[in-house]
Order: structure tokens, then sequence, then C-alpha cells
């Protein structure tokens, strides 16, 4: 091995004590071969009006059950400009999105009776896919209180959304 190629080698050994005492350990270090780049996600407009942690699940009618879309934090977040309002869940790991649509003022949401962590509405419109389309939703929290204190900001954010929209009538 020449000069150049004992530069080049990421692995460095340094065994000048190794040969006097037998129990002396090797110090070994070794260079990373990939540099990792740190990414920075842009920092979004939006307000942070709810977060806490869930798991979503959405209504499949062909199968008539109920399938595990994602476990994560969700967050009830605002415009400030547009003054919209939308729910989005991040999955955990993957950060791909579960839910993404708008607090509308028509959706009913329903308290599930066999859960008081539970909550269920459907929406017209779920962007979280490539083709938006009709969702029912069940968010379930780790407790009743997270599950009222949700059903609460979703409620003002629906109140928010119908006065913009009763602004541009």
């Amino acid at each position: 091995m020449s000069a150049t190629e004992a530069d080049k080698n990421p692995i460095t050994l340094n065994t000048t004590s190794t040969l006097d005492d037998p129990e002396a350990e090797a110090d070994i270090h070794f260079e990373p071969v990939v540099q990792l780049k740190e990414i920075s996600q842009p920092k979004s407009e939006e307000e942070t009006k709810f977060e806490a942690r869930a798991l979503c699940m959405r209504y499949d009618a062909d199968a008539k059950e109920w399938k595990e879309r994602g476990r994560g934090d969700i967050k009830i977040l605002r415009h400030p400009k547009t003054k919209y309002s939308r729910v989005i869940l991040i999955r955990d790991q993957i950060f791909k999105l579960a839910c993404d649509h708008f607090c509308h003022p028509k959706v009913v949401l329903k308290d599930v009776p066999t859960n008081d962590k539970c909550i269920m509405y459907a929406v017209g419109k779920d962007f979280a896919q490539e083709t938006p389309c009709q969702m029912l939703f069940t968010f379930r929290f780790n407790t009743a209180e997270i599950c009222k204190q949700f059903k609460e900001a979703f409620q003002a954010a629906q109140k928010e959304m119908e006065e913009v929209f009763n602004k541009k009538d």
C-alpha cells in the first residue's frame, strides 16, 4: 500500500501500543462513506390551532369495515390571509398525509357511542391522496379530554370558515 492509498483509506488503526500490551484495545476510527445532508422543510404560513396524537381510520364501503389510515400528529391549521382552516394528519415514520381536508361548516361531527375517545365525520373531499375523494373518518385520541378539545377546536374553525364563506357571497 502506497502513501496515497493510505491517505484515501477511511479506516485508521492505531497499532503502536497493541504490540507491547496484548490486552490493549485497538483505537479504530471509521469515516462515513455517505455524507448526510440536512433537509429542512419550508416554514408553513399556517397557524396551529390544535395538535395532538391520534389514530386515523377510514370506512371502506366495499369491504364494509374500518381500515387504519395512519397514526400520528393531527393538526388543525388556519391560514392567516385566507382564514381557511384545515385538518391534517401526518403519519409517523414515513411522514405521509393520512388526511387533509377543510373544516367545512356543513361537516357534522358525531360522537362514537361505544368509545368516548373517538370522533367521526364525513368530508366531501379529502386531499391526502392524488385524487380528492369522499371519506368517512374516525379519529381515536389518547383521552376523552383530548377528543373534546379537538371537537371544540374543529367547531371554532367551522364558525370562522362560515364567516369567510358568508363574506364571499
